[in-house]
């Protein structure tokens, strides 16, 4: 009886090509240098650090088990594009890329707009009697570059737009409020 030795893992679950997925995945590009066709991905540990400094204000409003995972914490400005701010912030290194995400994120709900009504109608079910949520995630993204205060109907609404963001920019997207 001959055993194998092999210490290689089965992948997990997101290492794996979804065929059945309408989106690109961000992972499934092989290198260049690739001549096996197997799939690399590239895995970045996450920064702790036992004694983090709690000088930082925004920090404080963290609860402490989360702070060591906190790498910086900035504050936009706060126009009512605050959260499209913070994702052009994390994404393109540059706040003022707002209007880049608000078009980003029109176009992309533009192009799969089957997927995402449909997701919008079976998620929120009976939250919206009259209104198309789809219709509704649209009109919201779409305001004016020069406006300089985004009212309340134009602001990022999460977790409604959570989905829609992970997607699009291919990222895990983990909203803490202060109540969980």
């Amino acid at each position: 009886m001959k055993f194998e030795k092999s210490t290689k893992r089965e992948p997990s679950e997101w290492e794996r090509e979804d065929s059945s997925s309408p989106f690109p995945s961000a992972h499934s590009s092989k290198s260049k240098g690739s001549q096996t066709g197997k799939k690399r991905v590239a895995q970045t540990p996450l920064k702790q650090e036992s004694k983090k400094s709690c000088s930082n204000k925004y920090l404080l409003m963290f609860h402490p088990d989360f702070r060591q995972y906190i790498q910086d914490t900035m504050n936009v400005q706060s126009d009512g594009n605050c959260g499209y701010r913070a994702l052009a912030l994390s994404i393109f290194g540059n706040d003022n890329a707002w209007m880049k995400v608000r078009t980003d994120l029109s176009n992309f709900l533009q192009q799969h707009s089957e997927f995402f009504s449909n997701m919008y109608a079976k998620f929120y079910e009976g939250w919206s009697k009259c209104e198309d949520l789809y219709v509704k995630a649209l009109n919201s993204l779409n305001v004016c570059s020069s406006t300089k205060f985004a009212p309340k109907d134009k602001w990022l609404d999460l977790p409604f737009f959570s989905s829609l963001i992970a997607t699009k920019y291919q990222i895990i997207l983990v909203n803490v409020g202060e109540f969980g």
